[in-house]
């Protein structure tokens, strides 16, 4: 379908990206990726889902995008 906005076809783009922290200790991944990692989302409970899952949201700037690209590269290698 034909955007209005953009006066082209788009592609779809997802809204929200669903993580799952796989750790056994990591029981409210919504507070380690906000204490390690200073990565801000929604708990995964407030949707129904486990306290393991975190929502995070993708509709933002390209900048801010970016720097939580590179939150989430640093929070997953912290050797780097």
């Amino acid at each position: 379908q034909k955007c209005l906005f953009w006066g082209s076809v788009r592609d779809p783009s997802p809204a929200y990206a669903w993580l799952k922290c796989q750790e056994p200790d990591d029981e409210d991944c919504w507070e380690v990726l906000k204490t390690q990692g200073s990565i801000k989302g929604r708990n995964g409970g407030q949707y129904g889902a486990s306290e393991k899952y975190v929502r995070l949201s993708l509709l933002m700037r390209p900048r801010e995008f970016d720097i939580l690209s590179e939150k989430l590269e640093a929070f997953m290698n912290p050797e780097s």
